[in-house]
């Protein structure tokens, strides 16, 4: 439930409170691990605090503006090996510019949990898949501090496809990880 003020065309403020629910049910549990086949459900009620600032012309293949969001959030959580008080910090930017028709599009993701987390538990942040290290699959990376970049470069192509708005062609150059401990 959020309280939100927009800036006109700027971008918005938000206030307001959560209550979420997570439920993991593990799939594969290797020989010997003293894992319960119920899996967890954790509860985190919390108020968060969150703006973004959006100038990008469009939200999808933007071709000059930037967006720059972020969010915290603290509260409590209600489990049996997750009791206490949490927190999390998310932010993200993107910057794009076009020159001649051909686009760079810069992104930058950067996102802190903190409080009672174990390593294997619910709530961690998680790269892998399209755009987020394409390489790896979805999740595969995760950890409670996340730092990720995208540099996206793409055209759109001059003749256009029939029932399409236009057709691009282009890549990425992705690099980012997650680790459990600040330290690492």
């Amino acid at each position: 439930l959020d309280l939100g003020q927009p800036w006109g065309e700027f971008g918005e403020l938000r206030i307001g409170a959560l209550h979420q629910v997570q439920r993991t049910t593990p799939q594969i549990l290797a020989a010997g691990t003293q894992a319960s086949l119920e899996g967890e459900t954790v509860r985190e009620t919390g108020l968060r605090l969150g703006a973004v600032v959006d100038q990008l012309d469009f939200a999808n293949f933007p071709q000059r503006g930037y967006r720059v969001a972020g969010e915290t959030v603290i509260g409590r959580r209600n489990e049996r090996s997750l009791r206490g008080q949490f927190s999390r910090v998310e932010a993200q930017a993107s910057g794009v510019t076009t020159w001649r028709g051909h686009t760079l599009n810069a992104y930058l993701r950067a996102q802190h949990t903190g409080g009672n987390t174990p390593a294997a538990s619910v709530g961690r942040y998680a790269l892998g898949g399209w755009h987020q290290l394409s390489g790896y699959k979805p999740g595969q990376i995760s950890g409670n501090y996340l730092l990720f970049g995208r540099l996206t470069y793409y055209r759109r192509l001059d003749e256009v496809p029939l029932f399409t708005r236009g057709l691009f062609v282009g890549g990425t150059l992705e690099a980012g990880n997650a680790w459990d401990e600040r330290s690492n």
